[in-house]
């Protein structure tokens, strides 16, 4: 039997990118904790934000990268300091979090229109 994380990853194991906004976010069980720790934060570094998310840091990491690709979260390296990396939360992130859950439904169809 065929995990279901597999069937969103190519022959390389890369996500695909083309994905709805909805499976994007839902299917990570870091992705709302990360919205929401950064909403609270307004900017936060990695190193925070796996303190305040406790989980995995790669779990962490790479949902946070894959929030990014879907345009919720903006990561920013840094110049200064050693491999510093900035997280905040996009326009489209901050009208995610702020948005009461049972209206995400409308918010995800009106986005994957967008992005046809």
């Amino acid at each position: 039997m065929k995990s279901l994380s597999a069937e969103w990853r190519d022959e390389k194991g890369t996500e695909w990118v083309n994905e709805s906004m909805a499976a994007i976010v839902m299917r990570r069980k870091h992705s709302l904790p990360i919205m929401v720790a950064v909403y609270e934060s307004g900017v936060t570094c990695t190193s925070d934000l796996l303190r305040k998310v406790h989980g995995h840091p790669k779990s962490v990491i790479n949902t946070a990268r894959a929030l990014e690709r879907s345009g919720v979260l903006s990561r920013v390296r840094l110049r200064d300091g050693r491999h510093r990396v900035e997280t905040r939360l996009t326009l489209r992130g901050m009208q995610l979090v702020e948005t009461p859950i049972y209206r995400w439904d409308d918010l995800f169809r009106k986005w994957d229109r967008l992005s046809d």
